[in-house]
């Protein structure tokens, strides 16, 4: 089975539900792959994995645990410095915006966030920074597992740079 046959499957058994695919809910258990989705109906928002081998369906009323809210998980306990280095060694462009290139950008973690389909996720603006201000040049926002999205103002539209691979 595959992602699309997964949502196929969902859509067809809950019509009136919007569904998400993170990526970073996938998990795989011995040799069964489960793909995990977002499921929110406007009265219920919860998570779904589909099993596919057998087409089985879980749900899960524990969102706090993927959402970044109430407990904690992965990215969203790091400190800002902690957050920093994720994003410089996740997104390779990052690194050299910031530490290979001469007179580069600067990594700055405003504590803004942001709410995708992964739950909140916490900004880090690359940017010049003088004495005075911060110029923001380029956006990203890390989820509480741990996927990095890039911002394209031009869009604007969140593009995922880094999805953190399901353990």
């Amino acid at each position: 089975m595959t992602v699309e046959q997964a949502m196929n499957l969902l859509y067809e058994q809950f019509a009136d539900a919007e569904l998400y695919h993170p990526g970073e809910l996938d998990t795989r258990v011995g040799n069964i792959y489960f793909f995990g989705f977002a499921y929110d109906d406007g009265d219920r928002y919860c998570y779904i994995w589909v099993n596919s081998m057998t087409s089985e369906i879980e749900f899960s009323e524990e969102i706090e645990n993927y959402t970044g809210e109430g407990v904690s998980a992965n990215t969203a306990d790091m400190s800002d410095e902690e957050l920093i280095d994720y994003l410089l060694v996740a997104v390779p462009e990052a690194y050299e915006w910031v530490v290979v290139m001469r007179g580069g950008l600067t990594a700055l973690v405003t504590g803004d966030t942001t709410m995708l389909s992964t739950g909140i996720c916490r900004d880090v603006r690359l940017g010049t920074d003088d004495e005075n201000s911060f110029a923001s040049e380029i956006m990203y926002s890390i989820s509480p597992f741990g996927s990095v999205y890039e911002y394209d103002l031009l869009t604007d539209i969140w593009t995922a740079v880094y999805v953190r691979p399901a353990e």
